[in-house]
């Protein structure tokens, strides 16, 4: 079976991203696997790994609408976790796209909260099971 290995994001601050991700990161328990002045990973395991580092053009291209990274899911255990999570969200002054709810479009018992890093890329936390 092949595994995902790492996800990498080219950021139009690196400084700025880095302290967005170092708490994110830290919230969802991943640990910082390597970090320098041009980059930094991020595992929840020793399997994969998910890498933010300076882009060369400083214009931020995301657009959900575009071909492309569309948004990036975290799995959470439960309902709840995902609420305190949302809740923690609005403590850190973090911008939501859309709050805690279900989603049955996406599939039984589906319930996320979207939110935005400091380029507008979609990030997710989700439960599903």
């Amino acid at each position: 079976m092949v595994r995902l290995s790492h996800i990498k994001i080219a950021v139009t601050d690196y400084s700025k991203s880095k302290k967005f991700y170092d708490l994110l990161f830290k919230k969802l328990g991943w640990k910082i696997y390597l970090s320098d002045e041009i980059g930094t990973g991020y595992s929840s395991d020793d399997n994969c790994s998910f890498w933010v580092s300076e882009g060369d053009n400083k214009n931020s291209k995301f657009n959900r609408e575009n071909a492309g990274l569309d948004h990036i899911a975290f799995k959470a255990k439960d309902k709840k976790e995902v609420d305190e999570f949302a809740s923690w969200l609005k403590t850190n002054k973090i911008p939501i796209q859309h709050e805690p709810k279900y989603y049955p479009e996406y599939a039984e018992n589906y319930y996320a909260v979207f939110f935005f890093d400091p380029d507008g890329i979609i990030l997710e936390l989700t439960t599903h099971d």
